[in-house]
């Protein structure tokens, strides 16, 4: 950045400062940045949400500091292919990638994966953040008590399912989306026997 150009060189310091706020080295947050300043510019996007979306990545599923890049690049093309922006991204990633830390993923898959996730739901959204809650609704509902409960009823083992699908290689949105399938026939209105809540609908 030229050094005239301030304001630019103060988001990024406020970026780097949020990084190493959260614990990470500042030689790594660093690292970070550059990309991460680089993503905000070509997808006016927040300097601060990319970078705490940068880190939950880091942080929630393991993707080394070097991915950054490619955690941003995924993110992009995610937000190239649907109606979710990766501003929106940005935004709700801290969130959504703890959630799917909780339910084993790691990686740059797991950021396509939601990526691709955001783009699914948005088309039965209004907003970008009704879809992000709609996705956060499904990932935490995906071992509960109730869902578990609703499966045995329709003859599926969920959480048996759920890691065979793990071993399989496939997402557990992927997988429950597969097993809700498998389980209505197809037949949408049967959706509300698995899931109560209409956000996971």
């Amino acid at each position: 950045l030229a050094p005239t150009d301030e304001n630019k060189r103060n988001l990024l310091a406020e970026g780097v400062d949020a990084l190493a706020g959260f614990g990470l080295d500042p030689k790594q947050a660093m690292k970070m940045i550059e990309p991460i300043g680089k993503a905000a510019t070509a997808y006016k996007a927040e300097v601060l949400d990319l970078s705490k979306a940068a880190f939950s990545a880091v942080d929630n599923l393991k993707v080394p500091v070097g991915q950054t890049t490619k955690v941003l690049d995924v993110m992009a093309q995610a937000g190239k292919s649907g109606a979710f922006e990766v501003k929106d991204m940005a935004q709700y990633f801290p969130e959504l990638t703890a959630s799917a830390a909780a339910l084993g993923q790691k990686g740059v898959p797991a950021i396509a994966d939601l990526g691709a996730a955001l783009q699914i739901t948005k088309k039965g959204a209004g907003d970008s953040a009704s879809a992000a809650n709609n996705l956060q609704n499904l990932l935490t509902k995906i071992n509960t008590e109730d869902a578990i409960k609703n499966f045995k009823e329709f003859g599926i083992d969920l959480p048996a399912a759920m890691k065979k699908a793990a071993k399989d290689g496939k997402s557990p949105i992927e997988a429950i989306a597969e097993l809700t399938n498998q389980a209505t026939k197809g037949d949408l209105s049967k959706l509300s026997f698995l899931f109560g809540d209409m956000q996971v609908q």
